[in-house]
C-alpha cells in the first residue's frame, strides 16, 4: 500500500512489491489441538439456561448482567 502511493504521486516509477506474496504459516495437527485459544461457546444445556435467566427480570438484574459481560 505504501509503494503503490508512492506510484500514484509519481516519486516511485514501479512498485516493487508488486509480485510479492506472504505465505501465511500453516500450523500442523498438534499445534491446532493443542491451542488454548478455542472460542468460548455455551453447551445446549447452557444456552437454554441462560435464555431463560435472562428472560426473567431479577432483583439485582444489572448486576448479573455486568458480572456477565466482564
Amino acid at each position: 500500500m505504501f509503494f503503490r502511493k508512492a506510484v500514484e504521486l509519481e516519486v516511485l516509477k514501479k512498485d516493487p512489491t508488486e509480485f510479492t506474496h506472504v505465505h501465511k504459516q500453516q500450523k500442523t495437527i498438534e499445534e491446532l489441538e493443542g491451542r488454548k485459544d478455542l472460542p468460548n461457546y455455551l453447551e445446549k444445556r447452557e444456552l437454554k439456561h441462560f435464555l431463560q435467566v435472562a428472560k426473567k427480570p431479577l432483583p439485582n438484574f444489572y448486576r448479573k448482567w455486568f458480572l456477565l459481560l466482564i
